[in-house]
């Protein structure tokens, strides 16, 4: 039997607890065996604004119960791609079985991604509706890339706007941990 690994990466720029709930939910719908979060690199499909040290670490304190938090794609010079890291992951579990767990936004674009058709060949897609509207649009594309839908409960919020709303000073307890806004405070990001 294959060793099951789930992959969710992102910029994690905060991790919130709508990523929380995926892992959570992704790891018991898969039946997986270990999970690593990944906070991008130097992503191709989004700007970081914070250091990746800080977003590592926000992940390790999001995560901690949850899964491995791998440094892996901080370490890549350049763009990271997930091809290069799917492939990475291969040597160092080579008898695994590898689902990357994506939200809609990226299942969306995911033909657009380098080397897509590579990655259909290293892993199985684990897709995410971020909100109840996609359902069906989401459904459509899981079935084009011949991947698996998990439902999870999502935010009705993005990192973006939740960095906006620290920004500004508002109460976001609602969305990311108690443990992680310490961080952020003690950091002064956003």
């Amino acid at each position: 039997m294959l060793y099951k690994i789930g992959l969710y990466g992102g910029a994690f720029d905060p991790p919130h607890k709508g990523h929380i709930n995926v892992v959570k939910s992704a790891a018991a719908a898969l039946q997986i065996d270990k999970f690593l979060i990944m906070p991008s690199g130097e992503s191709p499909h989004k700007d970081n604004r914070t250091e990746f040290k800080h977003r590592l670490n926000m992940c390790k304190i999001a995560f901690a119960q949850l899964g491995e938090v791998s440094a892996l794609e901080g370490e890549i010079s350049g763009k990271s791609y997930t091809i290069d890291t799917l492939k990475k992951i291969k040597q160092i579990y080579p008898d695994s079985s590898v689902f990357l767990i994506i939200g809609s936004d990226m299942l969306f674009g995911f033909k657009g991604w380098n080397d897509y058709s590579g990655i259909l060949k290293l892993c199985k897609i684990a897709a995410v509706a971020r909100n109840h509207g996609e359902h069906e649009a989401v459904s459509e594309a899981v079935d084009t890339l011949n991947a698996i839908l998990i439902n999870a409960e999502t935010l009705p919020m993005s990192s973006s706007e939740i960095r906006e709303k620290i920004a500004a000073g508002d109460d976001v307890e609602r969305y990311i941990t108690k443990e992680v806004m310490e961080y952020v405070r003690q950091h002064e990001l956003y």
